[in-house]
């Protein structure tokens, strides 16, 4: 009862932007990229410099193969492999 599906990404040394656009752009994975209405939640962290954070959420009609794709394409475009990434 006390979770939630929402999750922020850094991609180190890759703004947000360019980020969540490869996932969805690659992978067909939609997020948001930015400051998501926290912008003093995000001075906190320290991530308010490089544009904030990837925000991606999971729901009830998400089964464990999107789970997968998400995962192997978040760690394809942190690594850099932006042209192995497939939907």
């Amino acid at each position: 009862a006390q979770r939630v599906g929402v999750f922020s990404l850094v991609f180190e040394g890759r703004c947000p932007l360019d980020a969540a656009l490869a996932l969805e752009h690659l992978a067909g994975i939609r997020c948001r990229a930015g400051l998501h209405c926290a912008p003093h939640a995000h001075g906190a962290l320290g991530t308010d410099t490089i544009g904030g954070t990837v925000r991606c959420s999971l729901g009830p009609f998400h089964d464990q193969q999107d789970i997968e794709r998400l995962i192997d394409a978040v760690a394809r475009v942190a690594s850099g492999r932006l042209e192995e990434v497939t939907a």
